[in-house]
């Protein structure tokens, strides 16, 4: 048996809110009110039901960094996220972290999204099929890993 109990190491709780706060310069209570949810709001990261909610995984680590980076650098709202990450759940259900593993792309103010073999859709418009070709150039990306099992190494700074 394996030391993760059979789980990929990079879904196991490994980070106090704290450490995750340090590491990504963001305050571990909005960490933890990502994490745990708040009583006027929900959770918005992908956190294991059997798991310890004390702690993030390193997907979540991928998840904190790239919803601070649309709401810093893009100016997402929260507000306008939340339904994003929803039809991203729905859409892209083999994404077990969306926010991780989804390739993310803003343009224009509007986020985009491919998954896999997918088509590169609009999310903030519903789904709506991008001009990819026409896009690409103008798009922001992380590099995934070099046989596509998703984001191996975060560097935030």
């Amino acid at each position: 048996m394996s030391i993760y109990g059979g789980r990929d190491p990079r879904e196991v709780p490994a980070y106090s809110f704290a450490d995750a706060g340090r590491l990504l310069t963001v305050n571990p209570s909005t960490i933890r009110n990502w994490a745990k949810g708040h009583e006027h709001f929900r959770p918005v990261l992908t956190m294991s039901d059997e798991l310890p909610k004390d702690a993030v995984s390193f997907f979540n680590l991928i998840e904190i960094f790239v919803l601070d980076e649309l709401r810093r650098r893009h100016r997402f709202s929260l507000q306008e996220l939340r339904p994003y990450i929803v039809y991203m759940r729905e859409t892209f259900p083999d994404a077990s972290y969306p926010l991780a593993q989804v390739d993310l792309f803003v343009s224009n103010n509007e986020l985009f999204g491919e998954f896999g073999a997918s088509p590169l859709v609009n999310i903030s418009r519903g789904g709506q099929l991008a001009l990819e070709e026409v896009l690409r150039d103008l798009l922001h990306r992380v590099e995934r890993g070099p046989s596509g099992e998703g984001i191996v190494k975060l560097f935030p700074f």
